[in-house]
């Protein structure tokens, strides 16, 4: 069984609704400038210029290439939802 939204509804579950809001990366970077500049063009702004950062962006960002042009150490992205959850039925 599907749900509106495109995610498949999990048998027994009272999980309601799932909405894609977007990622969450968090990166070791070696290029802080370069780096910045890039996510700028995507709609992202950095604050600070420390080694490690996080943030939030509604569309994937390829983190991959930017590890292979060496502007990045390590990366990590995680999928970001808003989840709605039946907890009590009368």
């Amino acid at each position: 069984m599907s749900q509106d939204n495109g995610y498949p509804a999990r048998a027994g579950s009272s999980i309601i609704e799932e909405e894609l809001e977007g990622y969450e990366y968090t990166a070791d970077v070696k290029a802080w400038e370069t780096f910045s500049n890039i996510l700028r063009r995507n709609g992202v702004v950095l604050e600070g210029g420390g080694r490690k950062v996080t943030f939030r962006a509604t569309k994937r960002i390829d983190m991959k290439a930017m590890k292979q042009q060496g502007l990045l150490r390590s990366y990590a992205v995680a999928r970001v939802k808003r989840v709605k959850e039946l907890v009590e039925v009368g």
